[in-house]
């Protein structure tokens, strides 16, 4: 099996992208966080992988970032992933508020994940229903297993998913 490996220069942040192996992804020489190997990177429930990233960026280039590891922004779609991610987010300290994956459409004006898929029955937004007044320049950001509609424009924290 070849190796092969590309690097991606991400201010801080030197991506080293493994093909053909199980997790593909290590990050090294980050300002706020250091990871070696695939195991201790991404962290598995069911039949995806999550990494969350303490270089805040924008929605935007948060999942930009998270595409450039065949990953997306985080979509939550039941209560045990909430609580799962919850835990990780508390094993790795990462206090406030981290971007996942979902976003208004401009064209349509409803709730999109950033893999294409509509918003599911899963919503647990801050204050109990899913915000009536909100416009494409609106994100979603977790704060402990809540929603919080944020401007996308916004420096965060984020969460990327991945198929496993």
């Amino acid at each position: 099996q070849k190796l092969s490996i590309s690097f991606v220069e991400d201010n801080e942040f030197i991506i080293y992208r493994w093909f053909k192996s199980p997790c593909h992804a290590g990050i090294a020489n980050s300002p706020l966080y250091f990871f070696i190997g695939c195991p201790d990177y991404w962290k598995r429930f069911n039949t995806s992988l999550y990494a969350i990233f303490f270089r805040a960026k924008p929605w935007e280039h948060a999942e930009g970032f998270c595409r450039s590891m065949d990953a997306h922004l985080v979509k939550i779609e039941t209560s045990a992933e909430s609580v799962n991610i919850g835990s990780l987010i508390s094993e790795l300290n990462s206090r406030g508020v981290h971007w996942i994956g979902l976003t208004v459409t401009e064209v349509e004006n409803h709730w999109k994940w950033s893999d294409g898929s509509s918003l599911g029955s899963h919503r647990p937004w801050a204050g109990y229903k899913t915000p009536a007044n909100f416009t494409p320049s609106d994100c979603v950001g977790l704060y402990g297993i809540l929603w919080h509609l944020i401007d996308c424009s916004r420096k965060k924290k984020f969460i990327c998913e991945k198929k496993d």
